[in-house]
């Protein structure tokens, strides 16, 4: 709401650039059709999907007006003291790690929310108790152990789940410090972010780009849980960052 007000101004702005109609249909069709909401769309429930339409599409809407408001502003001019500051990466990727850490230990309780948590959970403590598999449940009660991801085949009870993750986390319940490892990841994509933002423009744009970074919602709180992103995208920019320094060397070689 904070967002919406002080950025008013953009929204016409917005609307003057791409036109009311334009932007009302993208908006609408977004709010309509978005994954959360769809997950709830069925023809023998339409009173439960609109309910939920009304709800997050309201949500969704706008999370998407501020997204334009921010898109369309010419500067930030608030930020100026923040980007001349030559410490700013540095305190943006601290604020992430300990503002995900936070929510990850409080917010969360360091506990596996939804089913693909649970079962990278199931597979990290398997590797940690040396195997790739664990025994599976006596028959009688197998049924209660049903479970997304997780699969009972040939006496073998394991997570159908790539291992990358999980080994890593492994690492993490090894310390006793599982709800920190991805606060990790998310604190290193914010300093990868700075480095190549760095290689493509000055430094100040370098530095916004890790404080915009660390005040994403959606990187702290997926850096707080314990699902694949924040690792998924500190491999991706470091990978980003390793090309990147190669082609520099190159460049190099040859003057």
């Amino acid at each position: 709401a904070a967002i919406a007000w002080f950025h008013r101004g953009a929204w016409r702005q917005a609307v003057r650039r791409f036109g009311f109609l334009r932007l009302a249909l993208c908006l609408g069709l977004s709010s309509a059709f978005c994954v959360s909401i769809m997950m709830f769309a069925n023809p023998f429930a339409p009173t439960r999907y609109l309910a939920n339409l009304c709800v997050a599409g309201a949500a969704v809407f706008t999370f998407l007006l501020n997204a334009i408001a921010l898109a369309s502003a010419p500067d930030l001019p608030r930020l100026g003291r923040l980007v001349d500051n030559r410490y700013a990466p540095i305190a943006a990727t601290v604020f992430a790690f300990v503002v995900a850490g936070l929510l990850a230990h409080f917010a969360f309780g360091g506990a596996a929310l939804v089913e693909d948590e649970a079962a990278y959970m199931f597979q990290a403590k398997t590797f940690v108790g040396g195997a790739l598999f664990a025994p599976p449940p006596p028959p009688d009660v197998r049924g209660a152990f049903d479970h997304y991801l997780i699969a009972i085949d040939d006496g073998r009870w394991f997570a159908v789940t790539a291992p990358g993750f999980s080994v890593a986390l492994a690492l993490a319940l090894l310390i006793g410090a599982p709800f920190l490892l991805n606060p990790l990841f998310g604190a290193i994509a914010v300093a990868l972010s700075c480095q190549i933002a760095g290689r493509f423009f000055d430094q100040r744009n370098a530095r916004l780009t890790a404080i915009l970074a660390a005040a994403s919602p959606w990187l702290l709180f997926t850096s707080a849980s314990l699902m694949t992103h924040a690792l998924s995208l500190a491999l991706t920019l470091g990978a980003a960052a390793l090309v990147l320094s190669v082609e520099s060397e190159g460049e190099n070689r040859r003057h």
